[in-house]
């Protein structure tokens, strides 16, 4: 405990330096990685990747289960309607494995899709730790830890982009099943049944899903206090500024904080007189509900659709 406190103060002290020398021109002053934060950051996201890839195995064939008790239902009603639904469902949860199961190899960052602020930092860091090499110091072997540490990181964000296209896949083929149930006038028997403990494990299946997105907001002390010191660097700044996914999504213009940055944009007085100028219209609308009896409280003696 004493070493752990002793490497965080560390950090924060050659980070300051590393701040001040950059700021001066100078950067003699260089950060130092903690051996340990790879290993950290390892363990924090394999132990999710693990749980959701397993979690999301076990949902796919309790779907496939139950959509095949279902068709199993049915089929003593309509046989070719269900025999061409079960070949389209066995062929789309093979698709969905197939993809759960490819996201595990993939280790290139995506720049698109879902936000996720704690990836988006962690895979910041890590490359920037790995591509500063005037700012940070590292071993050869913590080099390699680092880049190990960046495909992990990557491989489970494209494992919650599948999990979340099991998550679509799963919605559209709840509503082709009620489509397909909603023919016939006289339901058979147990029908309704399995469709509802399909709705019930499509529910589940999200709820799940997203506790496991809500624990990458509980990183450990040592991930915390590494994107803390960071954050305060101005190179660090810099590189998340032109390559985090935040960047991409909203990127910021070169000639920013310049007053080129302004030409075009909408003057404080043009704003207040489009302002007043939709005030006048709320208030002639206002008027005219006032007319037909309704007033701003709500009430009124129009009738009302059922709806």
């Amino acid at each position: 405990m004493l070493y752990r406190n002793a490497l965080l103060c560390l950090i924060i002290i050659m980070s300051s330096l590393a701040c001040l020398g950059q700021e001066a021109g100078d950067i003699d002053s260089v950060m130092h990685i903690p051996d340990k934060l790879g290993a950290s950051i390892d363990r924090k996201i394999s132990s999710l990747d693990k749980k959701l890839t397993r979690k999301s195995e076990k949902y796919l064939k309790d779907f496939a289960r139950q959509e095949e008790k279902l068709l199993k239902v049915l089929a003593a009603t309509d046989s070719s309607a269900a025999a061409q639904m079960l070949r389209s469902g066995r062929a789309t949860y093979q698709k969905l494995s197939g993809k759960l199961s490819d996201a595990g190899n993939q280790t290139e960052r995506i720049l698109s899709g879902e936000y996720i602020p704690l990836l988006d930092s962690l895979q910041g860091s890590l490359g920037f730790l790995q591509d500063a090499k005037n700012i940070v110091s590292r071993s050869k072997d913590i080099q390699q830890q680092l880049g190990k540490s960046l495909e992990q990181v990557n491989r489970f964000q494209h494992r919650l982009s599948a999990a979340k296209d099991i998550q679509k896949a799963i919605g559209d083929r709840q509503r082709q099943l009620q489509q397909l149930l909603s023919g016939y006038t006289r339901l058979p028997k147990d029908a309704g049944k399995y469709l509802g403990k399909y709705q019930q494990q499509a529910f589940y299946y999200g709820q799940q899903v997203r506790e496991y997105r809500a624990m990458l907001n509980d990183p450990d002390k040592l991930i915390a206090k590494t994107l803390s010191v960071l954050q305060n660097l101005p190179a660090f700044q810099q590189y998340m500024r032109k390559y985090s996914m935040l960047a991409q999504l909203f990127p910021t213009p070169e000639n920013y904080g310049t007053p080129q940055a302004l030409a075009g944009l909408q003057t404080r007085t043009s704003v207040q007189q489009q302002m007043q100028q939709a005030q006048g219209e709320l208030n002639k609308l206002k008027e005219e509900l006032n007319k037909l009896g309704i007033t701003e409280g709500g009430s009124s003696d129009m009738p009302m659709a059922d709806f």
